[in-house]
């Protein structure tokens, strides 16, 4: 029962708040493309940085009503049975936990969105691996079964994973634009040169 509950409510928690962060992402794309096509390495930059700023604010306002009403919501979820109680702090102890994977996954959303582009699509889905299942996957179980925490010890692991992709796609992203602003710059001496 609880896990069936866990399935839903985080769910139905994620779609409420990622859905608006959705509608950053293509935006970014398009914002970034079109820089891109106009070889402006600075704006390219400043396309993907307001894409990825706007979807972080947009979820961090949002995860502290989460924070503020995590009982509430728990309740809500587990149909507010008394007898659960223990299964509601359970549910209000994970949802503390899972705002910090709300946020880096705000952040994987527009920065993958960013990357797409510029149109680098690789390196995420190798980064996806790295993060999610060499260091996600390790933590979670480390976490979960070998030091005792349960089901928060899963998730610590699943949002340190997912952290350390939102942190490898923003790298990458900086790394990209740093190079074609360095590029648009050049081209522009040369020009200014002839």
């Amino acid at each position: 029962m609880l896990l069936a509950n866990h399935r839903t409510w985080r769910g139905s928690l994620s779609e409420y708040l990622f859905g608006m962060v959705p509608g950053c992402a293509p935006a970014a794309t398009v914002r970034v493309s079109y820089a891109i096509g106009r070889k402006d390495g600075p704006g390219v930059k400043a396309a993907g940085l307001a894409a990825m700023l706007l979807g972080v604010v947009i979820v961090a306002h949002m995860s502290l009503g989460v924070i503020a009403a995590r009982r509430q919501i728990a309740e809500f979820f587990l149909d507010g049975s008394a007898e659960d109680t223990d299964a509601t702090e359970l549910a209000a102890q994970l949802l503390l936990v899972s705002v910090g994977s709300f946020i880096a996954a705000a952040m994987c959303s527009t920065a993958s969105a960013n990357l797409r582009g510029l149109e680098d699509t690789r390196m995420p889905i190798l980064f996806a691996g790295i993060a999610h299942w060499l260091i996600g996957f390790s933590l979670s179980y480390m976490r979960g079964f070998k030091t005792g925490l349960g089901a928060a010890g899963v998730w610590i692991g699943s949002c340190v994973g997912m952290t350390v992709y939102a942190t490898l796609l923003v790298c990458r992203f900086q790394l990209l634009t740093s190079r074609l602003t360095l590029q648009s710059q050049t081209c522009r001496r040369n020009i200014s040169d002839l």
